[in-house]
């Protein structure tokens, strides 16, 4: 094996970091040839005759003119020896020194003599920040010369994995983060055995994301992406919270683009006004109005008495109120935790640590849909929301199988 330690450098940089120096070469290799030894044996064995042929020695011939390895173009190793009957394996490392490792492996004939790393496949490699005298390299190349035949053309395949945190989302290879990722992308067809067992290892189905790991941010805190406007009030995101204001007499939403059956969400309100607000679910609106044709929601009023954590709507009026004793949980002009959860037809709310409602209704009338903030008609609405966090639930008999 030759090893070499280099630098993947980002497709915009210039080169600036100083390269990790190469290490020194700590033995020398036997050359290649037919090698017979010979004893003379004893009182109960007899002489002894057996000869070795050593391949020939395999030399990276152009190791010590790679440094930095830009990612935006391909690169070119060249080698010679090598047993005829062999293959070379070049195995690419990087890594972010943080929670992120990428790898590749492409493989040749020895007897090519070279092999060209595409420009896509280094384009996938993290770069690598210079560590001048760590013992660890973040980034490194390894030459490998393997004597077991190859069958069929030369193969190139990447394999990247991601240990990520919650509190560090990365993704190397798509937007869906908040997970161990593990892929492999084949290049060619053909596959070498000496890592079929890493294979078969990253083909593997991703694991089911575990309580804790799968709520996802509805509010990012800076703009209202993933969210639309229903009807003409005002809706901003202002010092990181979603700001709503009546300007009309007219009902107002904000609806989440996507739509849910089964969820939890959290967030938190306050009331910068009199108004009447509310958390809608599987809501839906006739077009171009803000006139809602289903959906219950979670009612939100700071005025003591409102049934703020009771359900109302879907043309039945109050379905079920907080006990009389939870009525003065709410505090207006502060902020308020609220933890909703909708499973079919049983639906919860918790304010401030008190659980409000904990109910199954006998006659639901919707099962999916948006989840909407309200501001009720009367132009008094003024309303604030801020940490909204959704645990997706939702199942449908046209979402894909997960393979098992």
């Amino acid at each position: 094996m030759v090893s070499l330690v280099t630098l993947f450098e980002p497709p915009t940089a210039t080169s600036s970091a100083a390269a990790v120096p190469l290490p020194a070469r700590i033995s020398s290799r036997t050359p290649g040839g037919t090698f017979t030894f010979k004893g003379t044996g004893g009182a109960d064995v007899g002489p002894i005759t057996s000869s070795i042929t050593v391949p020939p020695v395999l030399n990276w011939t152009n190791r010590t003119s790679i440094l930095n390895i830009p990612r935006n173009q391909p690169l070119e190793i060249t080698w010679s020896g090598g047993a005829p009957d062999s293959y070379v394996v070049l195995n690419g490392q990087s890594t972010d020194l943080t929670t992120a490792f990428t790898a590749f492996f492409c493989t040749e004939r020895a007897s090519a003599g070279r092999l060209t790393v595409p420009r896509d496949l280094l384009a996938s490699m993290l770069a690598s920040p210079a560590t001048p005298g760590s013992p660890v390299p973040s980034g490194r190349l390894m030459l490998n010369n393997y004597t077991l035949p190859v069958k069929g053309p030369r193969a190139a395949w990447t394999m990247e994995t991601s240990f990520i945190t919650r509190a560090t989302p990365r993704s190397l290879t798509s937007n869906s983060a908040r997970d161990t990722l593990a892929v492999m992308r084949i290049r060619h067809l053909a596959l070498f055995l000496a890592l079929s067992a890493s294979l078969a290892f990253a083909q593997r189905p991703k694991r089911p994301k575990l309580p804790g790991e799968d709520w996802v941010q509805l509010f990012n805190g800076k703009d209202l992406t993933g969210w639309t406007e229903i009807g003409k009030e005002k809706w901003v995101v202002d010092n990181g919270t979603i700001h709503g204001q009546a300007i009309s007499k007219e009902y107002g939403y904000l609806k989440t683009a996507k739509n849910y059956k089964d969820f939890h969400l959290s967030l938190r309100f306050k009331c910068e006004g009199d108004g009447n607000s509310g958390v809608f679910f599987h809501s839906e609106f006739k077009p171009g109005t803000p006139t809602i044709t289903q959906g219950l929601q979670f009612e939100v009023d700071c005025t003591i008495g409102q049934h703020t954590g009771g359900i109302y709507g879907d043309g039945r009026a109050w379905i079920v109120w907080p006990s009389p004793e939870n009525e003065t949980v709410v505090r207006k002009d502060e902020w308020n935790e609220y933890l909703l959860k909708v499973e079919g037809n049983h639906y919860y709310s918790r304010l401030n640590g008190v659980v409000m409602i904990d109910f199954t209704d006998p006659a639901p009338k919707s099962f999916d849909g948006g989840i909407s903030l309200q501001l009720h008609s009367g132009g008094s609405g003024n309303m604030r929301f801020k940490d909204i966090w959704i645990r997706d639930l939702t199942k449908r008999d046209d979402e894909p199988k997960t393979a098992q």
